[in-house]
């Protein structure tokens, strides 16, 4: 799907819903879906700092990165297990994509399993995305990502059950410029981040 059309399914698949979730309306604490039905710990973590996205590819801002969590993923079979991730951002006009890296003991891996379908219409080659904001809409979006519209969830953010190796993990957001506006001119604050072991039986 081209750029120009995927933004005219995007602005009509969102333009009901704005209303509720507008610019200003990152709240402290943004509620979650369907995180009920689990005792397991849910880790968390904010950034509240406006900071540019990454040009050519994923990045941070080493002033305020991520943010990031630690969680203890059970092993559910050959030394693999599976998490359920919630995020969100607050994001201006230009477009932004937002991936998980696993970075444990300093190493940084893309974790497979994200949306790799609308991340080919970046102008930057990436690895997939765990959601997307909307090229000339303003507000908060988060997880999961919608394909019809190539865009994060507007409202609270559900979860995304990801696949990754047991034992203790660190995870961390990272952002891009998408280069649909030009390039240095994507930005987003109010980052959360939200994961859980998911059960494994």
């Amino acid at each position: 799907m081209g750029h120009a059309r995927r933004r005219a399914v995007g602005l009509a698949a969102l333009v009901v819903v704005l209303g509720g979730a507008t610019y200003a309306d990152a709240s402290p604490r943004p509620a979650l879906r369907d995180a009920g039905g689990s005792n397991a710990p849910l880790s968390y973590a904010q950034a509240p700092e406006w900071i540019a996205a990454h040009q050519g590819g994923y990045g941070n801002d080493p002033s305020s990165p991520g943010p990031s969590v630690t969680v203890n993923v059970p092993n559910s079979g050959g030394r693999m297990g599976f998490i359920e991730v919630w995020a969100q951002v607050k994001a201006n006009s230009n477009q932004t994509a937002v991936g998980l890296f696993d970075v444990t003991g300093g190493h940084r891996r893309f974790v497979p399993g994200q949306d790799t379908l609308c991340s080919t219409t970046a102008v930057v080659p990436l690895p997939g995305d765990l959601f997307m904001t909307l090229d000339g809409v303003p507000g908060v979006y988060g997880t999961p990502m919608s394909v019809a519209a190539c865009a994060g969830a507007l409202g609270p953010p559900g979860p995304v059950l990801l696949r990754v190796p047991a034992g203790q993990r660190r995870f961390r957001l990272e952002y891009a410029d998408c280069g649909c506006g030009g390039p240095g001119k994507a930005a987003v604050s109010h980052r959360w981040l939200w994961i859980r072991p998911a059960p494994t039986s």
